[in-house]
C-alpha cells in the first residue's frame, strides 16, 4: 500500500494506492515501479514512480491539466 498526498494545492488530501493495482512498468534491474492513479477528491490523474532502491517516490501530473 502506498499513501500519497495529492500535489494539487487546491486539494492536498491523502490518497491510498494498493501496490498490485494499476502497475504499468516494473524494472527489476533498477527496482522502479510506475503506477497510474487518480486523486479521489479532485479527480486529477497522476503517475507515481516508486524507486525502491533509493526509497524515493515521485508524483507527476498526467495530461494537460
Amino acid at each position: 500500500m502506498i499513501v500519497w498526498k495529492c500535489p494539487n494545492p487546491k486539494c492536498n488530501i491523502n490518497n491510498v494506492l494498493q501496490e498490485g493495482s494499476n502497475l504499468l512498468i516494473e524494472d527489476k534491474r533498477e527496482l522502479i515501479r510506475t503506477y497510474d492513479t487518480q486523486c479521489s477528491n479532485c479527480l486529477k490523474k497522476y503517475q507515481i514512480i516508486f524507486n525502491i532502491r533509493l526509497k524515493e517516490l515521485t508524483i507527476k501530473s498526467k495530461g494537460s491539466d
